[in-house]
């Protein structure tokens, strides 16, 4: 039974290895693009609609379509601070999310949120922030500091593509903190071998294994641009 689970094991190890070389000519060949496609949504941090914007995006898009979410996070701005679930419920948006949009604004509004302190880990960061602003866990906590922060941030969002890459899953799963810091410094590693950051290397890999290319040129509601990976 050890001799079969070793054997299994080599051959998922090597089948990964295949898939992997794959990975590093997409970063090679793309990430000189990927950074001017960050380059041109880094926000204005000072700019409290331009920081809802990319908040609101990372809420609205949990368990959603990315379709959905785009048309919804066009509704959001308009009623900024006064959303109601009616509002985004044909997206498939459930109730709580109006919510949590409303609550973010307010909490905006008030400056309880401040941007990244150069002191302040990356990590340290992005559980203030999950802790701060309901409807974020882990993954959407990173998302949103990948969209404020595109061509800086260390941290990557560990979706169910990321999950799928890196640890053979068919759906999302919630990992614990050991297992999302792992896949996470895998991404890392690759991040540095092309002098990009962690977040920019995750949104590479994210739109390999879709087969697309995606530029998150969607603020403050514009359609992003899809473009498919040739095989």
């Amino acid at each position: 039974m050890k001799q079969n689970q070793l054997t299994f094991t080599t051959v998922l190890e090597h089948s990964f290895k295949q898939y992997e070389q794959k990975i590093l000519a997409y970063l090679e060949s793309n990430h000189a693009r990927y950074r001017t496609f960050a380059e041109r949504i880094t926000p204005d941090l000072a700019d409290k609609t331009q920081v809802y914007s990319r908040l609101a995006f990372a809420i609205l898009s949990a368990n959603s379509p990315f379709d959905d979410t785009v048309k919804a996070l066009d509704v959001a701005m308009t009623r900024l601070g006064s959303l109601q679930p009616s509002d985004i419920s044909r997206f498939k948006m459930v109730p709580e999310k109006a919510y949590y949009l409303n609550r973010a604004y307010l909490q905006l509004e008030l400056k309880q949120w401040q941007p990244k302190k150069n002191p302040l880990d990356w990590q340290a960061y992005r559980l203030e922030v999950k802790d701060k602003f309901k409807g974020l866990h882990l993954a959407k906590a990173s998302f949103t500091l990948g969209l404020l922060y595109p061509t800086t941030a260390d941290v990557a969002c560990i979706d169910t593509w990321i999950q799928k890459t890196f640890l053979g899953h068919s759906g999302f799963r919630s990992l614990n903190l050991a297992t999302y810091v792992a896949v996470e410094s895998r991404i890392r590693a690759y991040a540095k071998r092309f002098g990009i950051g962690t977040f920019l290397a995750q949104w590479l890999i994210w739109d390999f294994a879709r087969g697309t290319q995606n530029n998150h040129d969607i603020f403050p509601g514009n359609h992003k641009a899809t473009v498919a990976i040739a095989a």
